[in-house]
């Protein structure tokens, strides 16, 4: 049995203390983990429901483009194809007629920079 002077001890009671003590900081760092594991759940937890909602936006390009029509459009698009019976019209740009000096606005600033640039000459 423990005697009450034992108890009393102020060895025994800075032990206890710094036991406590001890206990408390432990405690106190395990709860911060926990709530910065929390943290990290939540972040992951949102990056999982991104990545789902984009997996499931491909699986829907797939779908569509493995039908026949994406199939003929995209045959059309990158090869030329044609079916046949079918006329192909091809646009050509005209070319782009470059500007003469006579004809040129210029803007405030390059009016700016080429009389200055008379002027110094």
């Amino acid at each position: 049995m423990t005697s009450p002077r034992l108890l009393a001890s102020p060895i025994i009671l800075l032990v206890m203390a710094v036991a406590a003590a001890l206990m408390s900081l432990w405690v106190f760092r395990a709860y911060q983990e926990l709530l910065a594991l929390r943290r990290e759940e939540a972040t992951l937890r949102q990056k999982f429901e991104a990545v789902e909602v984009e997996n499931q936006r491909l699986r829907d390009e797939i779908r569509i483009a493995a039908t026949p029509e994406a199939i003929e459009r995209d045959a059309k698009a990158r090869l030329n194809l044609k079916k046949p019976g079918e006329e192909v019209v091809v646009v050509i740009p005209a070319p782009i007629q470059a500007a003469t000096s006579g004809n040129v606005k210029l803007s405030i600033f390059e009016w700016l920079i080429s009389w200055f640039r008379s002027f110094f000459r």
